[in-house]
């Protein structure tokens, strides 16, 4: 496996590629084995082929990343297939774009360090995504609301964030004002409010891309659109 391969790992957290710190590597050559008619080994020829494993540390996010590389030595290593082993699903970090994606992580590694304006941080980085995306209003819960009444949202998530009493003024984005609890509950209200507005419809999109693909081979399931 050419050495080269490592340029081209993508961190399976926050998406940034060619940023990455080797932790360990592991390779293999797929071999072919040649027995006699009786069954006992005659000899094993290696073939132009194997697969590696590495597991490496984003300098951005901080994040480990195991990745599965199937590799063979007639391709160049950015030709090489690479999967992800860990994160399984990857982070939501991949799917947000420039400010919102550094907004929420420097909330989270806030959160990782123990600090306690974590909840102060995700609220600020919660707002700007909500702003960006075209909500409207005074407090972060109007904007969560009107997410909702736009229908970039469920109604019930909208409804669940009212419950959140410090949600309704400036207050939210002070350091210390949410008690560990709270912090662990707007933690989930945001992974949420992030997966409507940006994982699932970046999954929508690679589903139209796969059945836009099953039409251009002639296997398209149905006629409808």
């Amino acid at each position: 496996m050419d050495a080269g391969y490592f340029k081209n790992l993508a961190c399976g957290h926050c998406g940034r590629k060619g940023l990455m710190r080797l932790l360990a590597e592991y390779s293999e050559r797929d071999v072919e084995t040649l027995k006699s008619p009786c069954g006992y080994l005659v000899k094993e020829s290696p073939r132009p082929w194997g697969v590696g494993y590495c597991l490496s540390l984003c300098l951005s996010c901080e994040r480990p990343t195991l990745t599965r590389i199937d590799w063979h030595e007639d391709c160049a290593p950015g030709d090489y297939a690479y999967t992800v082993l860990y994160p399984r699903e990857g982070s939501i970090l991949k799917y947000l774009p420039g400010r919102a994606g550094e907004l929420y992580l420097a909330a989270l590694k806030a959160g990782e360090a123990g600090r306690c304006n974590f909840a102060g941080l995700l609220a600020g980085a919660l707002d700007f995504i909500c702003t960006s995306c075209g909500a409207s209003g005074n407090s972060l819960l109007e904007k969560i609301e009107d997410l909702a009444e736009k229908g970039k949202i469920p109604e019930r998530l909208a409804s669940l964030a009212g419950r959140l009493a410090l949600l309704k003024g400036s207050a939210c984005f002070d350091e210390g004002r949410f008690a560990e609890e709270e912090a662990a509950v707007l933690k989930s209200l945001c992974e949420a409010v992030l997966e409507y507005l940006y994982r699932a419809p970046a999954l929508v999109e690679r589903v139209a891309a796969g059945i836009a693909g099953l039409k251009a081979k002639g296997r398209e399931i149905s006629s409808r659109t």
